[in-house]
């Protein structure tokens, strides 16, 4: 590949070093080549900035991100002119570079910016460019000393950016395996092969560490946090068992945003064990498991009369003009949208199951939630309900079909679980009810688990277990509501985004100052079997057209409840 060197020359354009052509302009084509533009400021100690660009076989531009050039001959000379000269001798073959010869050597950073570089260009022009360039990832362990030892990076407000972590991975690359000749973004992007060598060399925190910085400051096409879950999962318990609890502890810390990554790690250190077994047991008996002839179930949802034209659409993905410009082009259309479980409507959400399960009141510290929920109902023509979240009867129900609610139960990453209501005065609890039925067994299970938590904060010496405690019931804490909404026989569907991660979306409600979180089911085929206006809803010769249209096996029908 070929590799040029642009210097800047004014606000909007810059000539190429040795024949003087203007970039928009320039005579020469730019074709498989990547472009170094200079960038106009002062040089950070030896470092020169330049932005990356690449020309594909037609001439098509891309720009991938920033590269920091260094060179030792110009450290303490303001010259752009001379980094560029210098380099450019070294990139075009003017100057061999020697082993160890390090008065050259540069560092890319940006979104991306290996895979969309090795993507680009293929496997033996992206390790060939990376070597002309003396790029950071591709440079041996020896040399890595030698700019080590010069404290190249530690001086530069790289140490500030994305740079000094692309640094530190690759030091770390070598102290996982001393002999590898990988660059360091193929070798992180195997990494599984080297959890051995992290494990036997001790590099348990190390590993833990970077991943932490690049978690909190790089957008990068490899999920480091996935493969440091992976890891605990195969090598936690030997962690435990070598006496090496230190490290998961460490691990547990640096990540207690990580929900379920913490929760983990309890279960390897049988932290909190009897807590988290009726946690589980709870959540299972919760949760609906089957779903054929014998447990099918009715569910559907309240809501307006304007919301049909979002989730019942045609299957030949025909959309309204006016949803097609708009920015979410139409594409979330005939999919159903969960919020997050921390923007609902009722105030007291997931509050109820801590009041009784504390002795004493929880002050529950905001806690940002993975957890993002769609509500459902068993009660399809009810009138509380339809005041409630039907516009005071104008709006609709909306039926699921069979299909649909089939494939939410049979679902990996996505649950249906019931709603359970507890009947508490003073502290007591007095009934578990679960679809209008008293649950005497769970009733039991709750009394229990809220003595294991007395024990436990009784034995506590750190001021953490409490915490710890509501970090385990957090999700399970959703699933449960007052008595006094047991009319509702509520079902959620349920999504987990730490454990598979969707796109969230932003949407400004009328009337709020900021916007709601949601993600969209868009691997679930949304469809319903039945539609039921509401008593003051619009006549259904109205509505009617347009749901046939969109799909011909829609019931519709009137609410049987006169209601006016």
């Amino acid at each position: 590949m070929n590799i040029k060197i642009f210097k800047n020359t004014g606000k909007h354009s810059c000539c190429f070093l040795d024949k003087d052509n203007k970039w928009n302009d320039c005579e020469l084509e730019l074709k498989k080549t990547l472009v170094l533009l200079e960038v106009v400021q002062e040089l950070d100690a030896g470092f020169a900035p330049f932005s990356l660009h690449y020309f594909d076989k037609n001439g098509l531009h891309r720009y991938l991100g920033k590269i920091e050039i260094y060179h030792q001959d110009v450290k303490s000379n303001n010259s752009d002119s001379d980094v560029i000269s210098h380099v450019s001798k070294y990139i075009n073959g003017g100057s061999s570079v020697k082993q160890l010869d390090i008065k050259f050597c540069s560092i890319m950073y940006g979104k991306n910016i290996y895979s969309e570089l090795k993507k680009m260009c293929g496997e033996d022009d992206y390790l060939s460019t990376l070597k002309k360039l003396r790029e950071i990832s591709v440079i041996g362990k020896d040399e890595l000393k030698k700019i080590d030892e010069l404290d190249v990076f530690k001086l530069s407000l790289l140490k500030e950016s994305q740079g000094i972590v692309n640094y530190d991975l690759t030091k770390l690359k070598f102290k996982i395996n001393p002999t590898t000749t990988k660059d360091t973004y193929t070798f992180f992007s195997d990494i599984e092969k080297e959890f051995k060598n992290i494990y036997s060399g001790n590099l348990s925190k190390e590993f833990a560490r970077v991943v932490h910085e690049i978690d909190d400051n790089i957008s990068c096409s490899i999920d480091f946090f996935a493969m440091l879950d992976k890891y605990v999962d195969e090598y936690g318990k030997k962690l435990k068992k070598n006496r090496k609890k230190s490290h998961l502890e460490y691990m547990k810390k640096m990540f207690s945003d990580k929900l379920n990554f913490v929760l983990k790690i309890n279960k390897i250190l049988q932290t909190y064990q009897k807590i988290y077994d009726l946690n589980d047991k709870i959540a299972d008996f919760l949760k609906v498991e089957e779903y054929d002839e014998q447990s099918r179930l009715e569910l559907g949802q309240y809501t307006s009369i304007r919301t049909i034209e979002n989730v019942i659409c045609r299957e030949d993905g025909e959309v309204d003009a006016k949803k097609a410009d708009s920015k979410d082009d139409g594409k979330a259309r005939g999919r159903l949208r969960l919020t997050n479980a921390r923007q609902v409507n009722d105030p007291m959400e997931g509050r109820v199951l801590f009041d009784f399960l504390f002795s004493e009141p929880v002050d529950v510290d905001f806690v940002q939630s993975h957890i993002y929920i769609s509500s459902a109902t068993s009660q399809l023509d009810s009138l509380p309900m339809w005041k409630q979240y039907a516009k005071d009867a104008q709006g609709v129900v909306l039926q699921y079909s069979d299909e649909f609610i089939e494939s939410i139960v049979k679902s990996k990453n996505v649950d249906l679980a019931k709603m359970c209501y507890l009947d508490i005065e003073n502290g007591v609890l007095n009934h578990v009810i679960i679809e209008g039925k008293y649950r005497d067994d769970v009733k039991a299970e709750l009394i229990e688990l809220s003595k294991e938590i007395e024990k436990e904060i009784a034995k506590d010496e750190t001021g953490d277990v409490k915490k710890d405690i509501l970090d385990i019931l957090r999700p399970l804490a959703f699933l449960f509501k007052h008595k006094n909404y047991s009319y509702e026989r509520e079902y959620r569907i349920m999504h987990d985004n730490e454990i598979f991660k969707r796109d969230i979306k932003l949407f400004k409600k009328e009337g709020m100052p900021l916007p709601f979180l949601y993600v969209y089911l868009k691997d679930f085929k949304l469809k319903y079997k039945r539609v039921i206006l509401g008593a003051k809803s619009i006549d259904v010769d109205y509505v009617a057209p347009y749901i046939k249209h969109c799909d011909n096996q829609i019931k519709i029908e009137v609410s049987k409840i006169n209601y006016r």
